[in-house]
């Protein structure tokens, strides 16, 4: 039963962190390339696309490596060992076929380590669950933070759009991108707080109870 309550608790904390940061990144990862590298526009240029892709596999490889230490702490230390290898395999095969298309390049690379991230993800929570008698029902409360997640991304990615077609001057990314970022924070606060309430704080209880 303990097992099963600090289960529950990893993947409300780890969901309420790492949807959010991941889809954020994803819709803002042009933005954030160019404050971060603004001389070097060609580079940012190629990067953009495969880093929105990877992006979304952030929550996806936070829960892989949580599961992945509880499945030792169950006495499964080959299980991620395993899963990794079959995973590996699956995105080297996937690297051969898309990377070389030319309209992916890269891109090709940044599928199939997504597709990596949800095998290893799926596979994982899987065995786990199996383990310790658990029902996937148990963990509904990490929808909260991902329609809260995906909601707030695409108002981060609105607000950029309009400020790019109104603010003009040197170096406007920086602040673009602070204001993007504010503006996602507030409305996914704001979105988990009424999705909690509506569904009677079942994600605080998780995390706190």
């Amino acid at each position: 039963k303990t097992v099963k309550k600090e289960t529950r608790r990893v993947f409300a904390i780890i969901s309420l962190i790492s949807m959010p940061a991941g889809f954020g990144l994803s819709v803002m990862a042009k933005e954030v390339l160019t404050v971060l590298f603004h001389s070097r526009a060609n580079e940012i240029a190629v990067s953009a696309f495969p880093l929105a892709i990877i992006s979304l596999g952030t929550p996806l490889l936070a829960i892989g490596g949580a599961v992945f230490s509880m499945l030792q702490a169950v006495g499964k230390q080959d299980v991620p060992v395993k899963i990794t290898l079959i995973a590996s395999v699956i995105k080297l095969g996937l690297n051969v076929v898309l990377v070389p298309v030319p309209s992916l390049g890269i891109a090709g690379a940044a599928i199939s380590t997504l597709v990596s991230y949800a095998l290893i993800c799926i596979m994982s929570v899987r065995v786990l669950f199996k383990e310790i008698d658990m029902s996937v029902k148990a963990i509904v409360t990490s929808i909260l933070p991902m329609v809260g997640g995906i909601i707030s991304s695409l108002t981060a990615y609105v607000c950029m759009k309009v400020l790019k077609e109104t603010v003009y001057f040197m170096n406007r990314h920086l602040l673009i991108t602070v204001i993007s970022i504010a503006n996602a924070v507030i409305i996914y606060i704001v979105l988990l707080t009424l999705l909690d309430k509506y569904t009677k704080n079942s994600l605080i209880k998780e995390i706190f109870k």
